[in-house]
């Protein structure tokens, strides 16, 4: 039987590291999110009163911290350059 399942690990070949699931729109992305959590608080056993012990992310989350890294990148490599020109007059 192929597993369609990502990050399964050898030690433990029932451990899932990660699942990808697709909404049908994007105002059904929230819906699918919470549905994800209780189901696998439920799996694992969390109380009410206990943080997960797993993070479930969407990929407009992902786009948003890829968009913040490159403007950082950015702003890092105009201040390089600024102090190369800077010291190039020296």
């Amino acid at each position: 039987m192929k597993r369609k399942v990502l990050g399964i690990k050898s030690v433990n070949a029932d451990a899932v590291d990660q699942v990808l699931l697709q909404a049908k729109s994007n105002l059904q992305i929230q819906v699918a999110h919470d549905e994800a959590e209780v189901l696998v608080r439920q799996r694992h056993h969390i109380l009410l009163s206990e943080q997960n012990d797993f993070s479930i992310r969407n990929i407009q989350e992902i786009f948003a911290a890829q968009e913040t890294s490159s403007h950082i990148v950015v702003v890092i490599l105009a201040a390089v350059a600024y102090v190369s020109l800077v010291a190039g007059d020296l």
